[in-house]
């Protein structure tokens, strides 16, 4: 297991590898990031922290002060929610026309998080046409059916 140490003005915080999480956690904060944003990302995916005493820091603490920073940067829109990404639109709807604003950013991110999905829930599994007695089956859309439920 990796441990990592941190140091954060005069606190040293300790770090484990569980899980990958402290691997996932330097990949979520990007090339670049300061130890701070690898912590805080860390924090996010319920981490495991210990200060230099060995005690265990609350969950979300560092996490919360993140989100604050990055809450303004229109290129971390991928960690906002679908909410906080309609607020977006809503207000900068002035800017709707422009077509490399915050506005048509955030609605490209709400497009892309609703067509990434491979669930269509309007897919008929039953079809009535002329092939066998007026009914037929579409094999396609079934097996999807079957692989979300499983």
């Amino acid at each position: 297991m990796q441990d990592m140490k941190v140091k954060i003005g005069d606190r040293e915080y300790t770090l484990n590898n569980n899980s990958g999480k402290l691997d996932r956690a330097k990949h979520d904060a990007g090339e670049g990031a300061t130890d701070e944003q690898i912590l805080a990302h860390y924090d996010k995916l319920a981490g495991l922290i210990r200060d230099e005493n060995g005690n265990k820091v609350s969950n979300g603490s560092f996490w919360d002060a993140e989100k604050k920073r990055i809450a303004d940067e229109p290129n971390q829109l991928k960690h906002k929610t679908a909410e906080e990404l309609r607020e977006i639109m809503r207000n900068s709807i002035d800017n709707q026309y422009v077509p490399s604003s915050i506005y048509h950013k955030a609605k490209q991110e709400l497009e892309f998080r609703n067509t990434a999905r491979p669930d269509k829930r309007d897919d008929e599994i039953v079809k009535l046409s002329p092939e066998f007695y007026g009914i037929g089956i579409n094999l396609k859309s079934l097996w999807r059916k079957i692989k979300l439920w499983f």
